[in-house]
């Protein structure tokens, strides 16, 4: 009896030496009313919304999506499809609001091949991609999406930023403030 109860103490003791909870998703770490500092235009596509920012730079539209979901991404986008093309200017971002939705899913392999052409991501339930459907016994992916929304009253046509990376479903988690950054690099800051 004396030994269990030792051993419990010890336990109990142990316990009070465990680091204490460190704040890291986005979320926790970047507050409102921060700033986004983009310190290079952004081209917006004709009949594009969004464009992708992976390693510190706009990735390339192709006919398929060549960012690595698998790694830090974000999407920039609009609060509409630019038929003509848009320049969004550098400048400086206000972050007003931010939520972190954890429905992006898709099959992996359709993930692989899919098209940059998403449709309007819709917070309060699933984020819906436009995805081709292949139907086969891939496991099932999803991402942890983290969106900040932006104001600029300079620049009221961008709507907010998308970051996060794609795994495993159950497995996936949110992204840190330092792997948005690695995402971001020099060309969208944050000014804290």
């Amino acid at each position: 009896m004396k030994m269990s109860m030792i051993l419990l103490m010890m336990l109990m003791a142990s316990c009070g030496l465990l680091p204490p909870h460190e704040a890291k998703t986005i979320k926790e770490l970047l507050p409102l009313g921060s700033t986004l500092h983009l310190t290079a235009d952004l081209e917006i596509p004709a009949g594009r919304g969004y464009v992708y920012i992976a390693h510190g730079q706009v990735v390339t539209f192709k006919s398929y999506n060549t960012v690595d979901i698998y790694k830090p991404h974000c999407m920039f986008r609009l609060h509409q499809v630019a038929p003509q093309g848009h320049t969004v200017r550098a400048g400086r971002f206000k972050v007003i609001k931010i939520v972190e939705v954890d429905e992006y899913y898709g099959r992996s392999n359709t993930i692989k091949l899919a098209s940059t052409e998403l449709s309007e991501l819709h917070i309060g339930g699933s984020i819906g991609a436009g995805l081709g459907i292949i139907e086969d016994a891939a496991p099932s992916a999803s991402m942890y999406a983290t969106v900040i929304s932006l104001q600029a009253s300079e620049q009221p046509e961008v709507k907010d930023l998308v970051c996060g990376h794609w795994d495993t479903k159950g497995v996936v988690e949110p992204l840190t403030l330092a792997e948005m950054q690695e995402a971001l690099g020099l060309l969208l800051i944050v000014e804290k």
